[in-house]
């Protein structure tokens, strides 16, 4: 099992005007995987990285980041504990809105790629799409080609590399404004992406933008995308 230093702690200051960042990362980091991108304390002032390595049941460690997240504030702990028991008793709810309340605790998430070799080439980015129909905004890891043709169909703007491309794909320059060879210079590194999310109008702006995106990743859209690509070439009423 790869453990980073920062797995499941918070590292920086403590001001309420701190970024607060996470990654929830439910693969426990198994040695197929490359877990929470490290973090220096050169790079943490004003920034909170919570390295969400936990197990898919999220009722069995939510309170732990409850009470993470409103530290001494036993009266805000107490009524978030009885939130989130309602919510996992309501079968409309359940698991699935108990994450969105924990991504909602934060001001960016961040997503890494999955390092396996398999999954460089075959992986899809549901994590991603997942998180952004949250309303939070993403931090994107791009490494292999899935996310390498997800960058060339959409140009998030929220997006960092720490490995060379396989220059295939194209991506629009943020400098030139013209599509030139995706490269790892093409995206902010690590330490640039954290001081970008710093500012809250890049923040907005991927979350308009990643909004925009999960229209496509809708269960209608999926529908149709497989209907068309089973051969079916009718209308569709919805």
């Amino acid at each position: 099992k790869n453990k980073n230093n920062n797995n499941n702690k918070t590292k920086a200051s403590s001001s309420s005007s701190s970024l607060r960042m996470a990654t929830v990362w439910n693969t426990l980091s198994w040695h197929t995987e490359s877990g929470c991108p490290p973090i220096n304390d050169n790079i943490t002032r004003h920034v909170i990285y919570d390295c969400i390595e936990e197990g898919f049941d999220i009722s069995a460690w939510y309170t732990k980041y409850i009470v993470r997240h409103f530290q001494d504030d036993e009266k805000a702990q107490q009524e978030e504990r009885a939130i989130a028991a309602r919510i996992m008793n309501d079968t409309e709810l359940g698991t699935g809105y108990m994450y969105y309340r924990l991504f909602r605790m934060y001001d960016v998430l961040v997503v890494p790629t999955k390092n396996h070799t398999l999954k460089l080439k075959y992986s899809n980015v549901q994590r991603a799409v997942s998180q952004m129909r949250s309303g939070v905004p993403v931090l994107l890891e791009v490494w292999g080609e899935v996310l390498e043709d997800f960058m060339e169909r959409y140009d998030y703007q929220c997006a960092f590399a720490r490995h060379n491309t396989t220059g295939k794909f194209t991506i629009t320059s943020k400098v030139t404004g013209e599509r030139e060879n995706m490269t790892q210079s093409s995206f902010w590194t690590w330490e640039q992406a954290i001081e970008e999310m710093k500012k809250p109008e890049i923040r907005q702006a991927c979350q308009r933008q990643a909004l925009e995106i999960i229209k496509e990743y809708s269960p209608t859209a999926i529908g149709k995308k497989f209907l068309r690509s089973v051969g079916y070439q009718g209308d569709f009423d919805c």
